[in-house]
């Protein structure tokens, strides 16, 4: 004991701001004969402790670093530290509101732990909490509160409604995180679980009736198809209207790719484009990643994203790791077709008011239901077989099948000293409500934050993703397109006649020989070959530095690059292509973004002036290499060379976009804010040889907010802001 007692005199001196316990107890044993024995699935070691001591006892700095935890410290002889836990207590309770209704669903947590628990229906909980633990009580619409247990066992808390939900914090561009009440622009804010409770293989669906103002237009493309996000209206005469995607800090293209486009792979939306749906990039994200999402509305909210940002931005931020845990879910959805057509059923296959008379006559107008009334008498159809002259109504029910989506993630959480990390492997295996076509998705990804040296934040992302799409559905005109020809049947016309689709022969079975370009929905969807495969690469990483005054720098880079294959098959014996052909599309893209930025907040009385000045530097490759052939040689051989006429076309583009921004914040009492940003880009598509054209572009943009509410607050009001913004944005050549 003479040498506990000793030890415990010992004294040093310490001045830590948001360091890492795990490092503040690495210092103490540097400064002191003590050492430390704990286990780190209980000490939060990665929790931000600031202290400053001068000359003072080991055991009285220890107790001002362990307040409010469970754990406790003992010293034994030769000066070792034992850190272990707080006996545990179970704990009784009830959540209620003012006027004592049970709040069910409420989360109860320990702080500084990571024991919790819900209430049930009756606003009940039981837990285990260390003794004189803190408890940590929060329900949406209500205040989040703390208690202290002390000595009780049992306890009754009551919430109050929460009158200040406005000053919550949220995302805004670069990333930067403000109060809500502080913005001159609307922004929407949504937690990751939002986006897994009616889960959607494109997470930008799962955004549909969650934001105001937020237009999301899906297409008949099936699993993996684009969809077309709108903010506010259409935003451009060009081809779209999309907003910029930013993952992590690092905007990401999001162009739809594919067949024929103007990018050289995809569907420009003609009439007669007819082609698959093949996809966009934001697709790929695995929502069960995701922490949060950010909705930038308005010019104001975006300008300093620049040209790609005229449409609005979409922020996204991916989960990092989190104490020592393994998170598994797994998801199944079943997926069936509406049938919202109100077709006519009075009359039946025909023309001029006349049922078919014959085997050519049928199948001349096997898209026609202007015949006579429907009556059930037996009239020829299109393959020479006398059926009832009765409605069909049940076509799309029979062509289509039940779908479904059996998604399954895996996550492990570790935390070390100074440092967290996560990593997460997801499996979609998606069976489409399309005969004969279906998508696989596989995710894996890699994310770390740590911080090597004081006040030093690094943060590290990857993820790898594989995707393969079988046989994705045509869109547009009829043409191989069995979603248009399933659905415009004549209304005497079963689709079950239809199949198998193809005669003995191999060659479709031709329900229409008035256009061959109808073809059979079932030679469509067994016959026809739409397949891609992708592999991508998203890596990101950040640095920040700050220093004691506050000032701080930032710096980020990030690549976007992945690799797709596209294989087309028209097979032999179709109807308006009886030679058939095939096509084989391979494309690369990457594009790179670094950035940095630095800034400081400065305070004079009661205004608080915030300026931060940045830049960015963005390459953009692509490239693509189509290889097509016509006439296959052979009956049914779909190999590029069992084709007649081959062709070869290439496409390449490389652009470099170069910018420098700032914005500079003015608050005064947290009663009025004002934001002033410009950003400059400078375009390489303008550098034309032999003309002296501008190269750059300026995007100005201001916006204020007013809390009256602050000065004048009347009893039926909560909550008062008024707000307004400028800014100018748009949209450079390509």
């Amino acid at each position: 004991n003479v040498s506990a007692s000793v030890f415990s005199q010992e004294k040093i001196s310490l001045d830590v701001k948001k360091t890492k316990l795990g490092k503040v107890l690495q210092i103490i044993e540097q400064q002191s004969s003590y050492h430390f024995v704990y286990s780190a699935s209980y000490v939060p070691v990665n929790k931000d402790v600031s202290i400053t001591v001068t000359n003072t006892l080991v055991t009285d700095v220890l107790a001002a670093i362990l307040n409010r935890t469970n754990l406790k410290y003992s010293v034994s002889d030769g000066g070792l530290i034992v850190i272990s836990r707080n006996k545990e207590v179970p704990i009784t309770g009830t959540i209620k509101d003012a006027s004592g209704g049970a709040l069910p669903g409420a989360s109860v947590r320990v702080k500084g732990t990571g024991i919790g628990t819900s209430t049930d229906i009756n606003g009940k909980f039981t837990l285990n909490a260390p003794e004189n633990a803190l408890l940590v009580v929060s329900y949406a619409g209500f205040q989040t509160k703390e208690v202290a247990i002390g000595s009780q066992t049992t306890i009754s808390i009551t919430l109050v409604e929460d009158t200040k939900q406005l000053t919550d914090v949220v995302v805004t561009a670069l990333g930067i995180k403000k109060e809500r009440r502080a913005l001159g622009y609307s922004v929407t804010q949504l937690s990751g679980e939002t986006l897994t409770q009616a889960r959607e293989n494109n997470i930008t669906n799962s955004l549909v009736g969650k934001v105001a103002g937020l237009d999301i237009a899906g297409t008949s493309g099936g699993a993996g198809a684009a969809t077309n996000v709108t903010i506010r209206g259409v935003s451009s005469m060009g081809p779209s209207s999309q907003p910029l995607y930013v993952v992590n800090g690092i905007p990401m293209e999001n162009s739809p790719v594919g067949y024929k486009s103007t990018i050289g792979i995809g569907n420009n939306g003609g009439q007669y484009d007819n082609a698959p749906d093949l996809g966009d990039a934001i697709s790929n994200i695995n929502p069960d990643d995701i922490e949060s999402i950010s909705v930038l509305k308005g010019a104001a909210a975006s300008a300093l994203y620049g040209n790609r940002a005229k449409a609005g931005v979409i922020l996204i931020t991916t989960k990092s790791g989190k104490g020592n845990s393994i998170e598994f879910s797994s998801n199944y959805v079943a997926e069936q077709v509406m049938d919202r057509t109100n077709w006519q059923y009075v009359y039946g296959q025909g023309v001029n008011g006349q049922k078919p008379t014959t085997q050519l006559a049928a199948a001349s107008t096997g898209s026609s239901s202007w015949g006579a009334p429907l009556d059930g008498s037996s009239v020829i159809q299109f393959d020479g077989v006398s059926r009832p002259y009765s409605a069909q109504q049940d076509n799309i029910e029979d062509f289509y099948r039940t779908g479904g989506s059996w998604t399954n993630t895996l996550a492990l959480n570790k935390s070390f000293t100074g440092g967290v990390i996560r990593l997460s492997a997801s499996d979609l295996t998606n069976r489409s409500v399309v005969p004969n076509s279906g998508l696989n998705r596989q995710n894996f990804t890699l994310s770390s934050t740590f911080d090597p040296i004081k006040n030093l934040v690094i943060d590290a992302r990857v993820n790898y993703i594989l995707e393969q799409a079988k046989n994705r559905p045509m869109l547009s005109d009829g043409a191989g397109n069995a979603n248009y020809n399933a659905a415009f049947l004549p209304t005497s016309v079963n689709i079950a006649t239809l199949q198998p689709g193809k005669k003995p022969d191999g060659n479709e079975l031709s329900y229409n020989t008035g256009n061959p370009y109808a073809t059979n929905p079932w030679f469509a969807a067994n016959d026809f070959i739409h397949d891609t495969n992708r592999e991508r690469l998203l890596s990101s990483v950040s640095a920040k530095y700050t220093f004691d005054n506050g000032l701080f720098l930032q710096a980020r880079a990030g690549r976007d690059s992945y690799k797709d294959t596209y294989i087309a098959v028209t097979p032999s014996g179709t109807a308006y292509d009886v030679d058939g052909g095939y096509t084989e599309q391979n494309s690369k893209f990457s594009d790179i973004n670094v950035d940095g930025l630095i800034g400081k907040s400065f305070k004079i009385d009661d205004i608080s002036i915030t300026p931060n000045i940045g830049a960015s530097y963005r390459r953009t490759h692509s490239e693509g290499i189509t290889n097509s052939g016509a006439n296959f040689q052979l009956f049914g051989i779909y190999t590029l060379a069992n084709t007649g006429g081959k062709s070869v076309s290439a496409y390449k583009q490389d652009q470099e976009t170069q910018s420098i921004y700032g914005t500079l914040e003015v608050t005064y009492k947290d009663i009025l804010y004002l934001t002033g940003s410009a950003r400059s880009d400078w375009f390489s598509t303008l550098a034309t040889p032999g003309r002296d054209n501008k190269l750059n572009t300026v995007y100005p943009a201001v916006s204020g907010s007013f809390v009256f509410s602050e000065l004048w607050k009347p009893s039926f009001l909560s909550f008062g802001k008024l707000r307004a913004g400028y800014a100018m944005v748009g949209q450079a050549t390509s």
